[in-house]
């Protein structure tokens, strides 16, 4: 209970910080790195599912297009964070790439800030490429100025709280 008030409070301040201040904050530079580190902190279904309500959240108060962030990082991030089963049947080869713990929270920033920018361009506009992949990219930049480096700061604490004993990993 106290996890889920403590995430449902930092995610409304950093929702009323980004429309109050919409003209200095881009859309989604604290709150979705903040979503980022909740959905990654605790990688149990509680999390997840709170985190992806918190996404769901946004979209209903901040509409885009189409609602991809809120359905595709939730499970992004059950794949970052999935252990390997210890079933035989289930097993997969030994060699297998993981992102480092590090990177994946500024990754998963980077992914959900990509689909945000491409959900909020019209379907019409995709007939030039060119042009919508400038425009998404123009877009971008002012957002993953503020996103990716307090992604990688909250990344950080992640990593020190689980050094100090505050956070336990199972994986």
């Amino acid at each position: 209970m106290k996890f889920l008030l403590w995430c449902l409070l930092t995610a409304w301040c950093a929702l009323v910080l980004e429309m109050a201040f919409s003209d200095v904050l881009p859309r989604g530079a604290i709150f979705v790195p903040l979503v980022g580190a909740i959905l990654l902190w605790a990688p149990t279904v509680r999390g997840l599912m709170t985190g992806g309500l918190l996404l769901l959240l946004d979209w209903i108060a901040r509409p885009t297009l189409m609602p991809v962030v809120p359905f595709l990082i939730p499970v992004v991030a059950t794949a970052m964070v999935a252990v390997r089963g210890t079933s035989r049947l289930y097993q997969q080869p030994r060699v297998r790439m993981r992102l480092p713990e590090a990177f994946q929270l500024p990754c998963l920033v980077v992914i959900a800030m990509l689909c945000d920018q491409v959900s909020q361009i019209p379907i019409s506009a995709w007939q030039s490429w060119e042009l919508v992949l400038w425009g998404a990219w123009q877009k971008l930049q002012p957002v993953m100025l503020v996103a990716v480096p307090l992604s990688a700061g909250l990344a950080l604490l992640m990593k020190l709280a689980e050094e100090t004993g505050l956070r336990r990993v199972t994986a």
